[in-house]
């Protein structure tokens, strides 16, 4: 969901001077890792991590984590640098164990502190009693579900500025009624990103949809030859309300009894996740 790393693989990972404070971070149905973090010099506090118990196509969260470092091209310097995760609380409503944080050998000098970490469906409890009858004021998930894009299409065309095609088919178990005039079409000649991008909405490129199948007219300016791909804005598609976010996210609060309420030592926030001044030096991010 959040990524703090090089452009690519062959850009070396440098440390830095990284701060994160008072962030919610809930998953969805498709969340795997929260944060993807290789860069050293990173202090990440009062942090709020929720994944609900949403339904998820591709199986359990398994090896993946709230936090992963996996590098790929970091230099001494970085990954000696000092990472300081404090002040977290992490949820998770799954009925199976997530892990919280992932490779800290890679980061040698990285310090976790002052966490918590509550799973009760799935049996990790440590800081109960912690509250999640009470849901966060004022968030709601705006995930709605998954809807799934047609089957791209290609063709081979040969068409000079003002031409149009002869008719092309249709993604299989879609047809003239699935398809607009006005929607966001694409077209794309060749590897997708390095290859010449033609869009219905800005006039590159005209569609109109038949019983038989689609045309496309060339408004690019230039000569069009070769495989063209089709992206097609499919109007009809249905969400799948099954991978939906749910409506409410709770806010764990920890209770009389909890050892998250007890002072503790080590790297501290003076401040909680939702701004309030903390009264006792404890631990997670309420």
């Amino acid at each position: 969901m959040f990524s703090l790393d090089g452009e690519n693989s062959f850009a070396e990972e440098r440390p830095g001077n990284h701060v994160f404070d008072k962030m919610l971070v809930v998953g969805d149905y498709q969340t795997l890792d929260m944060f993807l973090i290789n860069y050293g010099g990173v202090s990440a506090r009062n942090i709020l991590a929720v994944f609900p118990a949403v339904s998820r196509p591709g199986g359990t969260i398994g090896a993946f984590a709230a936090v992963v470092h996996p590098q790929d091209n970091s230099n001494s310097d970085n990954q000696n640098a000092a990472m300081d995760f404090y002040n977290w609380t992490f949820l998770n409503l799954y009925d199976y164990s997530v892990n919280t944080f992932n490779d800290g050998a890679n980061f040698p000098n990285r310090a976790l502190t002052n966490n918590i970490n509550h799973q009760p469906n799935a049996g990790v409890t440590e800081s109960a009693p912690i509250d999640i009858g009470t849901p966060i004021s004022g968030f709601t998930p705006r995930n709605p579900g998954r809807r799934n894009s047609p089957t791209k299409v290609s063709a081979s065309l040969s068409l000079a500025n003002g031409a149009t095609s002869g008719l092309i088919d249709y993604p299989a178990g879609t047809g003239q009624a699935d398809y607009s005039s006005g929607g966001r079409h694409g077209v794309i000649f060749g590897d997708y990103v390095s290859a010449p991008h033609y869009y219905s909405y800005r006039d590159d490129c005209a569609l109109t949809f038949e019983a038989g199948g689609f045309r496309v007219q060339n408004l690019s300016g230039g000569a069009w030859s070769g495989t063209a791909t089709f992206n097609l804005d499919q109007s009809t598609l249905a969400t799948e309300t099954a991978y939906a976010s749910p409506p409410t996210i709770p806010l764990p609060t920890p209770q009389v009894g909890s050892n998250a309420l007890i002072a503790q030592t080590g790297r501290q926030s003076y401040l909680g996740f939702d701004t309030f001044a903390r009264t006792v030096l404890a631990r997670g991010a309420l």
